[in-house]
């Protein structure tokens, strides 16, 4: 559809001599460049690292066989600022900001194929050793606090250039209704007169440009911070603060603009005038409508529809430099042919690192003993059941007709729930530590109502044969 209507963005469009703002993105029309020009002399083998679609999830920190002062000793720790190089990172950052580290190539773009999310491996660990210094006490050399700093880093990462995703996708559903007006092309570009990425803030005059930058550091703020509680939430969201401080004109702004609050509202609203290249248009305009439910969420804006839906489409890829002679890659979490629900995901990350590695074990022995097949294969199953324990059952049937199951390890102190949903996929459904049974109770009754949920399906494994509903 944008290439028949002539919607995409062109090189042509840009011209070299414009001395006015410009995107730091503007590399990507450049031909067979697939990093930055600051980037590209330090990954070699980025044919090799293709794009995946769903939400990224990092496999285990690993540890360091390192000469101390008792000889050689495997040990955990984050890398050096010499191993980072973490001087042209902080350049970088002043910058460019949170897109000098991670970067959202959109769709409106040739090559298409080429369309998604790239995070840096050594951008995450910046940012996670940032995160420790304002959480912990140095030296930082614990295997939880590691793997904890490390994901929250990426989480922040990827929710940014989600948020840049979302502006395209409402853009493209405006454009469906009028395909005749390239509106996500025409953003992109500089404006000597009109409204684009770059023009200037007028809902809030503490404001400098770029606008959209502001608001994608703030959700990814929010999205960060509303998995966490207790007091971590205040001191993750004060290290993040810390780190976009250091980032130039909108990027810092993040602030102004808490997360669903009436300047965050305001600001997506002026967000949605810059595309349609227009200063306050009418509510009732449809595309404005439609745009607006897919920047704010739903209808009252507290439901996360468009990231629950898209996190398993939207291509990502972290991107393993080579820095440090690969001692911090970040390879991607096994979970066999099992499927995450978001539920899942957010209850699994409360795990520590043994109990992660044991659970990947018993993924591994899941798809073993079911050939593939999981829950499909009875037979398979009963041999789960029997080399896992008497922990491992049936627990009920949703209104959809279909079966879930559950198992428990390290002894009964956790709880996993499973099923094969309506559309094939063996599905992770929720977890939690074992002896609530009220919690338990009132978890079967919620699974029984509301199974299956594709929708909230965020991580598809690589074995997963079943189509997407």
């Amino acid at each position: 559809m944008l290439k028949e209507n002539n919607l995409m963005i062109e090189e042509s469009q840009h011209s070299m001599s414009y001395q006015g703002p410009s995107r730091h993105e503007e590399w990507m029309l450049r031909k067979n460049l697939d990093v930055p020009i600051y980037w590209s002399n330090d990954i070699d083998n980025i044919s090799d690292q293709p794009y995946a679609p769903g939400y990224p999830i990092l496999g285990p920190v690993q540890d360091i066989l390192e000469e101390t002062e008792h000889g050689m000793k495997h040990v955990f720790r984050f890398p050096k600022e010499g191993e980072l190089n973490t001087r042209q990172i902080d350049q970088l950052i002043e910058n460019q900001g949170t897109d000098a580290l991670a970067w959202y190539r959109p769709f409106h773009m040739d090559p298409q194929e080429k369309w998604g999310i790239t995070i840096l491996d050594r951008g995450i660990w910046y940012v996670a050793r940032k995160i420790a210094e304002g959480m912990y006490s140095a030296p930082y050399d614990e295997e939880d606090i590691i793997m904890r700093c490390r994901d929250i880093a990426k989480d922040f990462l990827y929710h940014h250039e989600m948020f840049h995703f979302k502006v395209e996708l409402a853009s493209t559903v405006m454009e469906k209704i009028n395909p005749y007006k390239p509106l996500y092309a025409h953003y992109w570009r500089p404006q000597h007169n009109g409204e684009w990425f770059g023009s200037e803030v007028k809902s809030n005059r503490q404001v400098k440009a770029p606008l959209e930058e502001a608001l994608a550091n703030s959700y990814a703020l929010h999205k960060v911070c509303s998995e966490i509680t207790g007091k971590e939430r205040t001191k993750v969201k004060n290290a993040l603060k810390q780190f976009m401080k250091m980032q130039p004109d909108g990027y810092r702004h993040a602030y102004i603009f808490p997360y669903n609050g009436k300047r965050w509202k305001t600001a997506m609203y002026e967000l949605i005038d810059k595309i349609e290249n227009q200063e306050g248009s009418e509510t009732w305009n449809p595309q404005r409508l439609i745009a607006s439910h897919v920047l704010f969420d739903g209808i009252d804006g507290t439901d996360d529809w468009i990231e629950a839906h898209y996190e398993r489409v939207v291509p990502c890829r972290i991107l393993d430099t080579g820095f440090a002679q690969g001692r911090f890659s970040a390879p991607d979490w096994d979970f066999g042919i099992w499927c995450m629900s978001k539920d899942f995901r957010k209850g699994w990350k409360g795990y520590n690192g043994k109990e992660k590695k044991k659970f990947q074990e018993i993924c591994i022995q899941f798809m073993r003993c079911t050939n593939d097949r999981g829950l499909k294969d009875k037979n398979g199953y009963k041999k789960f059941c029997e080399e896992h324990g008497e922990s491992a059952k049936y627990l009920g049937t949703s209104k959809w007709g279909t079966h879930f199951h559950y198992f428990r390890f390290f002894g009964k102190q956790h709880r996993v729930y499973h099923e094969t949903a309506a559309s094939g996929e063996e599905v992770l459904l929720n977890t939690h530590y074992g002896g609530n049974k009220t919690y338990q109770n009132q978890l079967i009754r919620a699974l029984e109502k509301t199974t299956p949920r594709p929708a909230s399906i965020v991580n598809c494994a690589i074995k997963c044969n079943a189509k997407s509903p």
